[in-house]
């Protein structure tokens, strides 16, 4: 079933989940409009497993946190940090096996997916590619008016 959109298919009144897939850590986020024209976030979470968890107990652990998520806050669309060019072919194999175990949470519900590279999500956030991960997490913290 093929459910992606384009990100202009994403209006003011979508209950947004983001996904920022990994198979060691899962981050999950949904936001949903604040009714004052912004967003507010109504949910976050995230999944840890050590290379000692077993692979097939590592994707349960990313297919549940994402599956529960989407049943509690039924997201109208997701949007999925893409692969990126990696000089590690193995961390990118793994990223690869813990985003398969999102996207299949989310194609087996039919939701609409829209994936975003990494260059990609911190120029909106940020208004730069070139961002760090720190100041894209200052920014979403003011987006959202939270406190930390």
């Amino acid at each position: 079933m093929n459910t992606q959109v384009n990100a202009a298919g994403i209006g003011k009144s979508a209950v947004i989940m983001g996904i920022d897939p990994g198979l060691a850590s899962t981050g999950v986020g949904v936001i949903a409009p604040d009714g004052d024209g912004g967003w507010k976030i109504v949910f976050s979470a995230h999944s840890t497993s050590g290379p000692s968890t077993p692979m097939p107990d590592r994707l349960e652990i990313i297919h549940r946190l994402v599956s529960e998520a989407v049943e509690a806050h039924k997201p109208t669309v997701v949007a999925l940090e893409s692969i990126f060019f990696a000089r590690n072919v193995k961390s990118a194999v793994l990223m690869a096996h813990g985003r398969g175990a999102a996207i299949l949470a989310i194609s087996l519900r039919g939701i609409p997916l829209v994936e975003y590279s990494p260059l990609e999500i911190k120029q909106s956030v940020i208004g730069k590619g070139r961002g760090s991960k720190e100041q894209v997490k200052q920014m979403v913290t003011v987006l959202l008016n939270l406190k930390d």
